[in-house]
């Protein structure tokens, strides 16, 4: 089901989007989380989107999803047209008991993973 969702920013401007995900109703994402939801942000509010207005400075590098359960995750993630491969990886000879999202940044201290 997608929803409509608007909130006002600290400037006075009115931000619209749609999520197709019942955030508030489900207690979590599919395959633990790692299948992301979709959000659309109405064409009139391009220009201050959080993505649009954040601070500069830092540079996704990459994303890694480690699944506890790759099959499921793999299913998930193709109904949503991604290539399971471009994201899902386990490390060298691990198997991890939970499920996590791990990104690389560059940011003005050096490279971090989160």
């Amino acid at each position: 089901d997608v929803q409509s969702f608007s909130r006002q920013t600290p400037h006075g401007r009115t931000l619209q989007w749609q999520l197709a995900y019942r955030h508030y109703t489900e207690a979590m994402l599919p395959s633990d989380g790692l299948v992301p939801f979709l959000i659309e942000w109405a064409p009139s509010c391009a220009a201050f989107t959080p993505a649009a207005s954040a601070p500069r400075g830092i540079e996704l590098l990459s994303l890694r999803a480690e699944s506890a359960a790759p099959l499921e995750a793999s299913a998930s993630l193709a109904a949503l047209g991604i290539e399971a491969s471009d994201l899902l990886a386990q490390p060298a000879g691990a198997a991890p008991c939970s499920s996590r999202l791990v990104a690389r940044l560059r940011t003005p201290k050096g490279v971090v993973e989160l």
